[in-house]
């Protein structure tokens, strides 16, 4: 889990503050502390370096569904660009029809009007 380095540290500060708060440890007792932390150094490293591994895929992962997200979004709104033109064209369509059908109409009502007169 990302953060778990951090979560360590605490734990062993933690762990070395219970040690200091215990009586009659003896004239050793900072010398095995130190040699007890320094065994665990390598774990330490280790934590740390899985760490810096997680928190770094997390963020590949979080950057690659950010651009999933934008594909998605532009995506849409292109969709959404061309449905909008589509249906203006259609809407031209309809009208350029419909001043044909009125020209062919007074054309028609003109031709009648001229044979009557």
């Amino acid at each position: 889990m990302p953060g778990g380095h951090c979560l360590f540290i605490q734990k062993r500060e933690e762990l070395k503050a219970k040690y200091y708060q215990e009586p009659r440890k003896g004239i050793q007792a900072e010398e095995a502390l130190q040699n007890y932390l320094q065994s665990k150094e390598s774990v330490s490293d280790a934590i740390l370096y899985t760490d810096l591994v997680l928190t770094l895929k997390e963020n590949e992962r979080k950057e690659a569904y950010l651009k999933a997200e934008a594909a998605n979004a532009e995506a849409q709104r292109l969709e959404e660009f061309k449905r909008q033109n589509q249906q203006m064209m259609e809407e031209r369509e309809r009208q350029h029809q419909e001043q044909l059908r009125q020209m062919e109409i007074n054309r028609t009502q003109q031709l009648a009007y001229n044979r009557w007169r």
